[in-house]
């Protein structure tokens, strides 16, 4: 399961992600950062909260109720900790940001979801995913770590160039949109060729 839940969760993410990119007629990359952010952080609160509870309820049948108060403070902090990093959020901005990039038109076109670099982007969310799992299943000396840390990186520096990708994209268009308003009525600009 460890390996399957990257598939059906990043899916899952990636369809709300393209309801609300759709929704709110997202044009902007950093839109789609945030929305695939924001989807991906409530995945995250809420996939922590039922991994508390259930060793909660492990260790309170294991070791009584102070024991599994420990191990959810335990659970809760080292979740949290990690989530700076990596995790859910990362995966689903990732996605976002892409499918906003690639996207032909605001309104939602089933044909954008093919596209080449928005299938890359999911694959490439699942398989961090997938490599994040698979280093649970690991009981090698510092492999786990190695691979963790790998994750790690690759989700903070895909963020970072995404982000700046998305300020690039933003101040062309901003800077179009000022050509095209100071240049409106001198007759070499007209609305046809925007």
């Amino acid at each position: 399961t460890a390996l399957v839940a990257p598939v059906t969760e990043e899916l899952a993410k990636a369809l709300l992600v393209v309801f609300f990119v759709s929704r709110f007629r997202a044009t902007n990359m950093l839109t789609g950062l945030v929305i695939g952010f924001s989807i991906g952080a409530g995945f995250a609160f809420l996939e922590n909260w039922i991994y508390v509870y259930d060793y909660a309820i492990l260790f309170a049948e294991v070791g009584g109720a102070f024991w599994a108060d420990i191990e959810a403070l335990r659970v809760i902090f080292l979740r949290t900790f990690v989530d700076f990093a990596m995790g859910h959020h990362y995966f689903a901005a990732i996605f976002g940001g892409v499918y906003v990039l690639c996207k032909r038109r605001a309104s939602f076109d089933v044909r954008d979801l093919w596209q080449g670099k928005v299938v890359f982007s999911l694959v490439y969310a699942m398989a961090l995913h997938a490599l994040w799992n698979g280093s649970t299943l690991l009981d090698v000396p510092f492999i786990p770590f190695l691979m963790r840390t790998t994750v790690c990186v690759l989700c903070v520096a895909s963020l970072l160039v995404l982000i700046n990708v998305g300020i690039a994209q933003t101040r062309i268009k901003g800077i179009w949109e000022d050509y095209c308003s100071e240049h409106k009525g001198d007759g070499v600009f007209n609305e046809t060729t925007v």
